[in-house]
């Protein structure tokens, strides 16, 4: 609600994707076989991991497509974001 997506002008790429991309994106993810469906993705981390959540769920999760592991990153989007911006929160 306080913007449409946020860019990361250092790596050049999206962390959170603006509305337009969302639904581009887990279809393009899910196509190629790279995002489960019952997880709605809503940005990365730049390395091709996911940040995504469980419809109707707070939590955030980090898909890794490689090997199929989805660590919990965080409780809510506010606590992921925030720990995303000051660096408490890594993939």
């Amino acid at each position: 609600m306080v913007s449409d997506g946020v860019f990361d002008t250092v790596g050049q790429w999206f962390v959170i994707w603006p509305v337009g991309m969302l639904a581009d994106q887990n279809t393009r993810l899910r196509n190629g076989g790279l995002l489960p469906g019952g997880l709605i993705a809503f940005g990365d981390d730049g390395t091709g991991d996911v940040f995504c959540m469980k419809p109707g769920q707070q939590d955030v999760s980090c898909w890794h497509p490689i090997d199929g592991s989805m660590p919990p990153l965080a409780s809510d989007l506010a606590t992921f974001w925030r720990g995303w911006a000051d660096g408490t929160i890594t993939t």
